[in-house]
């Protein structure tokens, strides 16, 4: 989805337990690096932070991260 300025929230509901939560992110709108940079929270603590897409792979290239939740 692309930014609006707002928190995007998801809910999933699941047992208690650890998770590896697996993100797919791709720019195709900003080509420079530093222009967009996510944090995603799981349960009101940081997962991942930092994700600058276009530093990490370019832009319109797939970009995988693994956070522990």
């Amino acid at each position: 989805r692309s930014g609006t300025g707002k928190p995007l929230t998801y809910k999933v509901p699941l047992p208690p337990g650890s998770y590896a939560l697996k993100m797919h992110f791709m720019e195709l709108y900003l080509r420079e690096p530093g222009k967009r940079i996510v944090d995603v929270f799981a349960e009101g603590r940081p997962v991942a932070e930092g994700i600058d897409v276009v530093a990490a792979v370019g832009f319109g290239k797939p970009h995988t991260v693994t956070g522990l939740v």
